[in-house]
């Protein structure tokens, strides 16, 4: 028996796993900020309101679409600019990083829920954008937290997908010829990021962060809280020792070099290019497309009724849970890296193949849509779970 301040067991790490619970609610809401505007520009109420509505009194098909790319990606633009503002928790800490991007997000998520009336969509692609800053730079911090568990990031990135598709799924069958039809999925942001802001108050610093920074005693003591020892424990002492050393090293290997050579330095280029268009290829391969304007594709494959198309959103993302969750924990580290993203790829491959030739030979109007929809949420399940997000670190 380990004494309170020693403990063994399952709970000698708890305080490292309750850091990865918080730093999990902002993979979760980025899972969810994917998911929710395809939903919430397919509500009938949501194009009526604003102005998607032909003079012929149905939906204007460009209008909807063009609103429906912009909302995506607005978002994806300020991701983009957010994710390189990692050298910032370089600075000031991971901590008050994800604090900072967590107030950012917060105010784009406001911005996009108070949207309506004669505050125009405007509203939404200026919250879009400024919730893009914030998830990026989220994203970009968060996974610095769980680094041992990227491959689990993507069950939480798959889980805030699927949050989405219901939560407009409900306000579609509840609410829908009422402002709530968009305001409630937008507002719902809010719930997981105050979460994550106030899990933070209860965390310490990155005691590797802290030692980068030569407060040595101050990381020393918070591995020590981590790790739920006494700082002058040998395990904690050793463990510190380790991270010293890395620091050292990395500052050595380093030193007299620039961004150039972190591009062009010797052996990193070709990892750069496979690192790079490993992600190129899985966003191309589709399935962000599926995850982004789910009721628009169910539609065109056949399901008649907008409920029916957010309905079969939320059972895509049921499948996508599952199948991410059967992979990471059973067949990831049986199958390897690249065989199961060789297999992966060949298999979601071949099943978006078998949708487009039954849509070619079967035009919507006589496809059955069960078909489609097992098709696309098998194709969906070939991606392998996570293997995407674990692939560059092990490249470098």
């Amino acid at each position: 028996m380990g004494s309170n301040l020693n403990p063994e067991g399952r709970f000698k790490n708890i305080r490292v796993y309750w850091l990865a619970v918080i730093a999990y609610w902002g993979i979760i809401l980025f899972g969810y900020d994917t998911g929710v505007a395809g939903g919430v520009v397919s509500q009938a109420y949501f194009q009526s309101h604003f102005g998607l509505i032909g003079a012929n009194g149905k939906a204007n098909a460009k209008l909807v679409a063009d609103v429906s790319s912009n909302v995506v990606s607005v978002l994806q633009a300020g991701a983009f600019f957010g994710a390189l503002g990692r050298p910032i928790s370089a600075r000031i800490g991971r901590r008050w990083s994800l604090m900072g991007f967590a107030v950012i997000f917060a105010v784009g998520a406001v911005l996009t829920t108070v949207a309506g009336g004669n505050r125009g969509i405007c509203y939404i692609y200026a919250g879009r954008v400024i919730s893009g800053v914030g998830i990026g730079g989220i994203s970009a911090v968060a996974t610095a937290y769980v680094l041992n568990a990227r491959r689990r990031t993507f069950i939480m990135f798959a889980t805030g997908t699927m949050l989405s598709y219901f939560i407009n799924y409900g306000c579609g069958i509840h609410y829908p010829a009422s402002p709530k039809v968009w305001r409630i999925p937008f507002s719902f942001q809010l719930v997981p990021i105050v979460m994550m802001m106030l899990g933070l108050f209860s965390v310490k610093e990155s005691p590797r962060w802290l030692a980068s920074r030569g407060r040595i005693d101050e990381a020393l003591v918070n591995l020590a809280y981590l790790r739920r020892d006494s700082p002058g424990s040998v395990a904690v002492k050793v463990e510190f020792a380790e991270i010293e050393a890395q620091i050292n090293e990395e500052r050595e290997a380093r030193q007299g070099l620039g961004v150039r050579e972190a591009f062009l330095g010797k052996g990193n280029w070709p990892r750069f290019v496979i690192a790079f268009f490993i992600f190129l290829w899985q966003h191309w391969s589709g399935q962000s497309s599926v995850a982004y304007y789910a009721p628009q594709i169910f539609t065109s494959i056949g399901y008649t009724g907008h409920t029916n198309s957010l309905l079969a959103s939320g059972v895509y993302g049921v499948v996508k849970v599952a199948s991410t969750a059967l992979f990471v924990f059973s067949l990831a580290d049986t199958l390897g890296r690249k065989k199961a993203l060789f297999i992966s790829a060949m298999g979601m491959g071949t099943l978006f193949f078998i949708v487009g030739a039954i849509l070619k030979i079967h035009p919507v109007s006589t496809t059955a849509p069960v078909g489609g929809h097992g098709c696309v949420c098998d194709g969906v399940h070939g991606d392998g779970g996570g293997v995407v997000f674990g692939m560059p670190n092990r490249v470098y």
